[in-house]
């Protein structure tokens, strides 16, 4: 799998300029699919920058909300 590390870079970036928000959220500001954005996210979980909270919504699924760690601060 490649690594994209401007990816990342720019979903670390929203996150800390506009604060907690959804991979679609921030796939809307990058202009790519929800799908890579998600990627990005996992990635950067996995080393620690980012987690996530599940809010519930009124309905369907709960929403992923992303935000950066104290690592990533």
């Amino acid at each position: 799998m490649k690594h994209d590390s401007s990816g990342e870079e720019g979903v670390l970036y929203h996150l800390k300029t506009r604060g907690p928000q959804t991979a679609a959220q921030i796939a809307r500001r990058l202009s790519v699919t929800p799908m890579a954005v998600r990627q990005h996210l996992y990635r950067l979980k996995d080393v620690g920058l980012v987690a996530f909270s599940d809010e519930r919504r009124k309905v369907g699924r709960p929403a992923r909300i992303w935000k950066l760690t104290s690592q990533a601060a």
